[in-house]
């Protein structure tokens, strides 16, 4: 084999060798922090959310904001409302009686703050690893992220489960998952993005696109997820809405 092919043939098992242990690092780094017992964490959970239906002069914006303290232990997870946040609920339901358009901030942003929601940022090994479990790897190339070195692993991304009703409208899915990880193949950040359309009872068009963005970090032997935005843009029937969800993960003595 000439000099030239066999150094060519070297570099690309080099490269494909280095593409297979950026995946098997970051599954190893996932498997050491899915435990089933991690560490004991507290924290609060803060979430600003706003969201916007129609278009134009009728267009409409909800904003809220909720912070929640939480505990996940070997006893389980656990959400405690606080005084303060129970006035405002209670305040907020109380002005609803007098005025069907008062708006209710604190019960808005409650409704994507819950068990799931929060074990999502808690749990940010399982989070990930449903992600990738959708997930075809494509490819690994090297970067840096805040001014550190770091992997770029690239995947296509499945639209994942569909519920049967749901699943005969859909047509046409588009997804992708970045995830950028450490030497040791700790995941730093992960961004995934999907695309759906089709069309339902034959005339009814639509499509929905969301997009997750995670900002992780290591909490003892606990991956968590201190930030977390998510878009989520929907067409259909005549309508559209909009919505951006931003997660805070505060870790407490």
């Amino acid at each position: 084999m000439p000099y030239r092919s066999l150094l060519a043939a070297l570099l690309l098992l080099s490269g494909l060798s280095a593409h297979a242990d950026g995946l098997a690092d970051l599954k190893a780094a996932l498997q050491k922090y899915s435990t089933a017992a991690p560490p004991p964490l507290k924290a609060q959970v803060t979430l600003k959310v706003q969201a916007r239906r129609g278009e134009g002069s009728e267009a409409t914006l909800d904003q809220g904001t909720a912070s929640l303290q939480v505990e996940d232990d070997a006893q389980g997870l656990r959400l405690q409302f606080g005084a303060d946040l129970l006035a405002r609920l209670r305040a907020e339901d109380a002005a609803r009686e007098q005025d069907a358009k008062a708006p209710t901030p604190t019960s808005l942003a409650l409704q994507s703050l819950g068990t799931r929601d929060v074990r999502a940022l808690t749990a940010a090994a399982d989070t990930l690893g449903r992600l990738l479990a959708r997930a075809t790897f494509k490819q690994e190339r090297a970067t840096s992220l805040n001014g550190q070195a770091a992997r770029l692993l690239s995947f296509d991304l499945g639209p994942g489960k569909l519920r049967e009703q749901d699943a005969k409208y859909v047509k046409n899915s588009e997804g992708s998952l970045q995830v950028w990880i450490a030497a040791d193949g700790t995941p730093l950040e992960a961004r995934a993005q999907l695309k759906l359309s089709g069309r339902a009872f034959l005339v009814v068009s639509f499509e929905t696109s969301s997009s997750d963005h995670l900002v992780f970090a290591r909490q003892g032997e606990r991956l968590i997820a201190v930030a977390r935005e998510r878009l989520d843009s929907g067409a259909g029937a005549g309508e559209k809405s909009e919505s951006q969800l931003d997660y805070t993960l505060q870790p407490q003595r």
